[in-house]
C-alpha cells in the first residue's frame, strides 16, 4: 500500500524564503533604504524636468497629487511591494506642481520702455552698494591713459509713485574728483541714460540679460557725480541692505590691509599685497568684485577656481573649525551642534548664500542633527536632502550650472569615492589608532585586524632602536597621512571625472591638470582658511597685530598661487572642446549612474565602476561631426552686435570665418570679449573645434577685436 504525503519537510524553508523575499523587497526599495532623501530629490528633479518641456494645468496636477498621495499611503499599508512606485509618482508630480506654480521672473516691462539710451532724470532708492574701485581707461582715438574711479550700485526706481523696477548703475569719475557720499537705502535723484544688457541671438551664447533679470535687474546705466544728488538719507536699513553693507565693509578692510605699516615692512613672501587681498576678500567674504581677470584665469585654466571663492568646501572647513572649538570649550553635544549650525548659517548668509554654500549648509545641518539623534549619516541621503530643499525653494535652479556642478561634485564623493575608500584602505585609517589597545582587534574585520597587528609589531621592533614617541605616535601618524593622501587622490580623480560634462557643456574646456593642482593645494586650503579667518578676526579687533597671522596667511597663499601659476603656464593646462552631442550626454549620464550602482554590489564593484567612469570620460572627448547640411554651401551671420562676423561652411565641410566682431567703447573694467564669449561658443555649439581658414576684411575694432580669442581657442 502506497501513501501519498505532502512535502511538509520543506515548508519551513519555503516560509523562510518568502520572508527573505519580502525582506529583500523592503531593503532594496529606495523609499526604505538609507537614502530616502536622495530618492525623493531625484524624482522631484524629474518632475521639474517634465514641466520644462510641457505645461500642465496646476489644478489638475493638484488633484492628481492628492489622489496619488492617498494611493501611496494605502499601498504602504496594503501592498508594500508597490509602495515605492506610488511614492516616486508623488514626488514626480510634486516637482511638476512646484515648477508650474513657481513665480516667473519679473520682466520689468515699465523699466524696459525707458531703457532706450535717452537721458532722463529719475528718483530711486539704493538697495545695494558696491565698493569704490580704481580703473584705467584709454581715451577714444588716442593713446592717452587716464585714471578713473567707479562704483556700482543697484537702484530701485520709481516715477510719480509708480514702481518701475531695478537698475544697475555705475558711477564714474576722474581719480582727482571726490565721490559723493552714498549709503544703502539713500534716496537719490540722477540724470542717466538707461539701456538693457545686449543680448546676442546666437546658439550656445550665454544670455546675460536673462541672468540679470533673475537677479532682479531690468536695465543698466551709468552716471557722473555732477548728475547725481542725494535727496534723502536712508533711515531704515532692511536686512539684505544691512547684510551687504557688512560684507562690503569687511572686504574693504581686507583690501586696505596691504597699506598696514607693519605688513609693508615684511619680506615679500610674508607680505600681503593688493592682489593677495583681493583673493582673500573673495575667499572669506564672497566678494568677487575686486578679482582681476589675470588672477582668475590661472585658477580657471587649472580647474581650481572653486578654491579661490567661497564654496561648499569653505563652509565645511568653517563648520568643522567652529565645531572643534566648541568641543574644546567642553560644550555639550546639543550646544556644540546648535552653535555650529547657527554660526554656519550666519556665515552662509554673510557670503551671499550661493548654491555651493547652501548645499554644504544643509548637509552640515543634516549631519549634526543625525549625530544628535544617534542615526547613521548616509552621504547620499545628505546630498538628497540638500538638493530637495534647494529645488523646492527654487525649481528653476535645476537648470543653473552652479547648482548642477556643486551637486555633481558631492554626488561623486558620496556615490563613488566614499564607497571606494571604504572598500579599500578606509578601514586601515581606523586601524592605526590606539595601537596599544589589543581589545579592539577581535571586533575588526580579518584584513583590518591583520594590518593593525602588523603595524603594532612594527612599532614594537622600532621602539628599541628609536623612542616610544617615534614608534607609537610618529610612525602611525605618517601611515595615516599616507592613507589620507590616497583618500584625497581618490576623491580628486572621481570629482574630476564627474565634472567633465558640465565643464565641457558650459565652459567648453577640459582641465587636464586639474587633478595634480587640486591634490597639491586642497591640503593647503585646510590650513589657509583658518589662518585667513584668524587674520580677519584680529584685523577687526586689533588691526595693529593683524600682521602676525597675516604673515602665515601670506606664506600659505603665495605657495598656493605659485603652484597654480606654474601649472597654468603649461600649454596643456586645459583643452577647449565643442559642445557634446545629445547622444553623448545621454550615454554619459547612463555610465555615471552605472558607476554609482556598481559600487553597491559585492563582487567586481571597483573594476566595473572604474570602467564605467573611464568610458564616460572617453564619450565626451570623442570628436563629434560638425552640424551642417551636407552637400550645401552655408553662410551663417553671427550676431556680434556692432560689427560683422560670418561663418562659411562649404559643401564638403570646410569652414571659413570672416571677421570676429569686437566691442567698441567697452567700460574700462569690463571682462567681456566678443571672441571668447560670443563667436567661440557659436562655433563650439556646432561642433567646430578647428577652423580651416580665417579672413579679415579690414582692421577696425568691431571686425577684428574678437579674433585673438578665436585664434587662442
Amino acid at each position: 500500500m502506497v501513501t501519498a504525503t505532502a512535502p511538509t519537510a520543506n515548508l519551513p524553508a519555503t516560509r523562510k524564503a518568502a520572508r527573505q523575499s519580502r525582506h529583500w523587497v523592503h531593503e532594496n526599495s529606495l523609499v526604505s533604504n538609507a537614502a530616502p532623501s536622495f530618492f525623493a530629490a531625484a524624482c522631484f528633479a524629474a518632475g521639474i524636468l517634465i514641466s520644462h518641456f510641457t505645461w500642465l494645468l496646476p489644478g489638475l496636477l493638484f488633484i492628481a497629487l492628492v489622489a496619488t498621495f492617498a494611493t501611496a499611503i494605502l499601498a504602504a499599508a496594503r501592498a508594500p511591494r508597490v509602495a515605492w512606485t506610488a511614492t516616486a509618482v508623488v514626488y514626480v508630480l510634486l516637482g511638476v506642481f512646484c515648477a508650474e506654480v513657481a513665480p516667473a521672473v519679473d520682466p520689468q516691462t515699465q523699466l524696459a520702455l525707458l531703457a532706450d539710451n535717452t537721458q532722463r532724470t529719475l528718483r530711486g532708492e539704493i538697495i545695494r552698494l558696491g565698493p569704490i574701485r580704481s580703473v584705467t581707461a584709454t581715451a577714444p582715438f588716442s593713446d592717452e591713459i587716464r585714471e578713473e574711479r567707479s562704483r556700482q550700485f543697484d537702484l530701485h526706481l520709481e516715477r510719480l509713485g509708480e514702481r518701475l523696477g531695478n537698475a544697475r548703475v555705475t558711477l564714474y569719475a576722474p581719480a582727482q574728483q571726490p565721490f559723493p557720499q552714498l549709503a544703502c537705502d539713500d534716496e537719490i535723484r540722477a540724470t542717466l541714460a538707461l539701456h538693457q544688457e545686449e543680448r546676442f541671438l546666437d546658439p550656445g551664447v550665454w544670455d546675460a540679460s536673462a541672468y540679470l533679470h533673475q537677479q532682479g535687474i531690468g536695465a543698466l546705466g551709468s552716471v557722473k557725480p555732477k548728475d547725481l544728488a542725494v535727496v534723502a538719507a536712508g533711515r531704515r536699513r532692511d536686512f539684505p541692505c544691512w547684510l551687504h553693507s557688512m560684507q562690503e565693509a569687511a572686504s574693504s578692510r581686507l583690501i586696505d590691509f596691504p597699506g598696514n605699516a607693519r605688513n609693508a615692512r615684511l619680506p615679500a613672501f610674508l607680505r600681503i599685497d593688493h592682489e593677495d587681498a583681493t583673493m582673500l576678500a573673495a575667499m572669506i567674504t564672497g566678494d568677487r568684485t575686486w578679482l582681476e581677470h589675470r588672477v582668475r584665469v590661472g585658477f580657471e585654466r587649472t580647474g581650481s577656481f572653486h578654491l579661490l571663492v567661497v564654496s561648499g568646501l569653505h563652509l565645511a572647513i568653517f563648520s568643522g573649525l567652529i565645531f572643534w572649538m566648541a568641543k574644546r570649550l567642553r560644550l555639550s553635544r546639543l550646544c556644540a551642534s546648535l552653535v555650529t549650525i547657527a554660526l554656519s548659517f550666519g556665515y552662509a548668509l554673510f557670503t551671499g548664500f550661493g548654491h555651493p554654500v547652501q548645499r554644504s549648509l544643509w548637509m552640515v545641518t543634516l549631519y549634526l542633527v543625525g549625530r544628535l539623534l544617534w542615526r547613521d549619516r548616509s552621504p547620499l541621503n545628505a546630498i538628497g536632502f540638500a538638493a530637495l530643499v534647494m529645488l523646492a525653494a527654487n525649481p528653476a535652479s535645476l537648470f543653473d550650472s552652479g547648482l548642477q556642478m556643486t551637486l555633481l561634485s558631492v554626488l561623486a564623493i558620496a556615490g563613488v569615492a566614499a564607497p571606494f575608500v571604504e572598500k579599500t584602505f578606509g578601514p586601515l585609517l581606523r586601524a592605526v589608532r590606539n595601537l596599544r589597545e589589543t581589545r579592539i582587534d577581535p571586533a575588526l574585520p580579518p584584513r583590518t585586524a591583520q594590518f593593525r597587528i602588523s603595524v603594532r609589531m612594527l612599532a614594537q621592533h622600532l621602539e628599541p632602536v628609536s623612542s616610544k614617541f617615534t614608534a607609537w605616535k610618529a610612525m602611525p601618524f605618517c601611515i595615516g597621512i599616507f592613507l589620507r593622501a590616497l583618500e584625497l587622490l581618490a576623491v580628486s580623480v572621481t570629482v574630476e571625472l564627474f565634472m567633465m560634462l558640465p565643464m565641457a557643456a558650459y565652459f567648453h574646456r577640459i582641465t587636464l591638470l586639474a587633478l595634480p593642482v587640486n591634490v597639491l593645494i586642497v591640503p593647503f586650503l585646510g590650513i589657509l582658511l583658518p589662518c585667513a579667518l584668524l587674520m580677519f578676526a584680529v584685523l577687526l579687533i586689533a588691526p595693529s597685530l593683524a600682521f602676525i597671522p597675516g604673515a602665515a596667511t601670506a606664506a600659505i597663499l603665495h605657495s598656493v598661487t605659485w603652484i597654480v601659476t606654474t601649472f597654468a603656464g603649461f600649454r596643456a593646462a586645459d583643452m577647449r572642446i565643442p559642445m557634446p552631442s545629445g547622444i553623448a550626454i545621454v550615454i554619459w549620464c547612463a555610465l555615471i549612474a552605472a558607476a554609482i550602482g556598481a559600487m553597491r554590489i559585492r563582487r567586481f564593484s571597483i573594476a566595473l565602476s572604474a570602467v564605467a567612469l573611464l568610458l564616460a570620460a572617453a564619450v565626451l572627448t570623442v570628436p563629434r561631426p560638425i552640424t551642417r547640411h551636407a552637400g550645401e554651401l552655408e553662410i551663417t551671420v553671427i550676431d556680434v552686435g556692432q560689427g560683422d562676423s560670418l561663418l562659411v561652411v562649404t559643401p564638403d565641410g570646410k569652414t571659413l570665418l570672416i571677421d570676429a566682431g569686437g566691442l567698441v567703447g567697452a567700460p574700462p573694467d569690463s571682462n567681456f570679449n566678443i571672441g571668447e564669449d560670443v563667436v567661440s561658443p557659436v562655433l563650439w555649439a556646432r561642433g567646430i573645434q578647428r577652423l580651416d581658414a580665417v579672413a579679415l576684411t579690414h582692421a577696425h575694432e568691431d571686425h577684428i577685436g574678437g579674433m585673438p580669442a578665436v585664434f587662442a581657442n
